[in-house]
């Protein structure tokens, strides 16, 4: 029985401690990239860049709020079912970011 909790824990451990080098390693590309495209372009096309990437940031954050949640509870209920929830999941997220590009085209339009 023991030895079950010290298997569970060890792998909770591994796999915190891997998505916390991802999320790092993530946040370290995002900070050079970003520093390569100050240096690169100049402050006005840098500006709307930055405006543009924060709105679409918002509306994408937005159309995909829990989608990860509910996937990952109704495949806990149910395995066998998994590859059609995932399909079905990267379904709807794919049309609502498409939905939210479009917002974010008009609202630039007008």
């Amino acid at each position: 029985m023991r030895d079950d909790y010290e298997s569970i824990f060890f792998s909770l451990m591994k796999n915190g401690i891997s998505l916390m080098v991802c999320r790092v390693i993530i946040m370290a590309s995002t900070a050079v990239v970003s520093f390569a495209m100050i240096r690169y372009l100049d402050t006005g096309t840098f500006g709307a860049y930055s405006v543009s990437y924060a709105i679409f940031s918002i509306f994408y954050n937005l159309t995909l709020f829990g989608l990860g949640n509910v996937m990952i509870r109704e495949i806990a209920k149910n395995k066998l079912k998994a590859w059609p929830y995932y399909i079905s999941i990267m379904i709807i997220g794919l049309g609502l970011s498409l939905l939210a590009v479009c917002t974010l085209h008009i609202v630039f339009i007008f």
